[in-house]
């Protein structure tokens, strides 16, 4: 469906227009009429009927813009807490269930879909996938578009970039103060941003040279970044793996939702205590309807988060868009343009130069391993860069908290034998609680193979 324009609402009814409570909805869960607007008097929201959807299966939003679809969270850099506090747009307090997100206009849909192989969507489930063929090629989990607002304060919410406190806000439209988030911009979409980006469901196969997302598989592993990368733009025009700017949305919507750094302890370890990599699909018979699930009981379960299953452990995820350097990091351009590969030549980058990067000469906290001339900085992460380059990427700045403090997610730097590195996601089978949402991993080359690394398939 789309963003909807803010102005198209049955205020006059003259379209079929008809008015139930959340329940009365779903006790029958109706196929609407094409063109019929329906209203839910329960979480007043509108749906529009396609003629093949049930009431379920549409996409909803709100009759106005109201003050609580402008939701964050605020981080006290200095508190040992992974515990985040929720705001609102000026920074009060706030208290949101689960609910509230399932019935956010951007947490409730994010759904996953199926897409063809140009892209389109040919069908539509909700954050499970009711009513999809999972194990068909392009299960899909859509992203509407969110604006977001990125700043640090003092004591008395008085932006400085030097403040002890870090505030992200999020926004289902557009609003003063606030910005279009760079996944929307990707590959070459500057001025043409979509209402939605998709994103694997799974992590990747590779079958006939394209890299698929589907159901039941074991993910490809055992290949380079760039091998990657050209079997998923083999699938056509604005397909690719995983970018930076799109791993930095997931991570934003992520913090909003669970107000935790420590995803782990929050949705479920995920599969970082085995031996070997699940196959596709390990969580779907466990999923809520929002396509969530995972256990701390364990850390050989998979785990899912809105549809997007193992967004850490099973395998390590390659991320193209980033090379790292021990004086720089250079960073796919934000607006999109430039050329999306594994080593970024000029033009398609931005640099980051200050402060010097992480590494073993500059190890700001972390355990070195190794010497300066092939050894590598790692440890907790304890802080984030706040740069215009780099603010809302997640890149760690100062190391030296522990399993249950500060970003209790793992972070190993660049190693100077293998500049130009690059970025892997998440931690794979066998890294348990350095696993995690944030986990970042520098210290590789853009030729590393691992039977541990594989990738994630995206459109824009």
């Amino acid at each position: 469906m789309g963003l909807i324009n803010q102005s198209v609402y049955p205020n006059s009814m003259t379209a079929p227009y008809e008015s139930r409570t959340y329940s009365e909805w779903m006790s029958e869960d109706p196929v609407i009429i094409a063109d019929k607007f329906v209203y839910d008097k329960t979480y007043k929201t509108f749906r529009i009927g396609d003629g093949t959807s049930k009431f379920s299966e549409l996409n909803w939003f709100v009759s106005s813009r109201v003050p609580e679809d402008i939701i964050g969270i605020e981080w006290d850099r200095e508190s040992t807490t992974p515990t985040l506090r929720r705001i609102d747009r000026l920074g009060n307090n706030i208290t949101l269930t689960a609910a509230d997100f399932d019935y956010h206009q951007i947490y409730g849909n994010m759904k996953r879909v199926e897409l063809n192989s140009s892209g389109q969507v040919i069908a539509t489930g909700n954050g499970r996938g009711d009513g999809l063929t999972l194990t068909n090629d392009y299960i899909m989990v859509q992203i509407p578009r969110v604006y977001y607002k990125h700043v640090r304060v003092d004591a008395l919410g008085v932006e400085s970039p030097t403040g002890r406190y870090e505030r992200i806000l999020i926004s289902p439209y557009p609003i003063e103060g606030f910005v279009l988030h760079n996944a929307f911009y990707a590959r070459g979409h500057l001025s043409t941003p979509p209402d939605y980006i998709y994103i694997g469901a799974y992590t990747g196969v590779i079958s006939s040279n394209k890299l698929l997302s589907k159901s039941g598989v074991t993910s490809t592993v055992s290949q380079t970044m760039q091998t990657f990368e050209t079997a998923a733009t083999t699938n056509g025009s604005g397909f690719g793996i995983m970018d930076i700017h799109t791993l930095s949305l997931l991570k934003m919507l992520f913090i909003v939702e669970y107000a935790s750094w420590n995803s782990q302890a929050v949705l479920g370890n995920g599969n970082v205590g085995s031996s070997a990599q699940l196959a596709t699909g390990s969580t779907n018979a466990n999923l809520a309807s929002n396509g969530t699930w995972g256990t701390t009981a364990n850390q050989t379960s998979g785990m899912c988060w809105r549809g997007i299953e193992n967004f850490w452990g099973n395998i390590w995820q390659f991320i193209i868009g980033f090379n790292g350097f021990t004086d720089k990091y250079r960073i796919i351009n934000p607006d999109g343009s430039g050329v999306y590969t594994a080593t970024l030549a000029e033009g398609s980058y931005i640099e980051h130069t200050s402060p010097t990067p992480i590494w073993y000469s500059n190890a700001q906290g972390g355990t070195l391993s190794g010497t300066s001339a092939s050894g590598y900085s790692y440890g907790y992460i304890k802080d984030l860069l706040f740069t215009d380059q780099t603010k809302g990427l997640f890149i760690p700045s100062l190391l030296g908290g522990s399993d249950s403090t500060y970003i209790p997610d793992y972070f190993y730097s660049v190693n100077p034998t293998n500049q130009p590195t690059i970025w892997l996601h998440g931690g794979y089978w066998a890294y348990a609680l350095y696993a995690g949402a944030f986990f970042v991993y520098l210290s590789n080359p853009v030729s590393i193979v691992s039977s541990n690394c594989g990738a994630r398939v995206c459109f824009i």
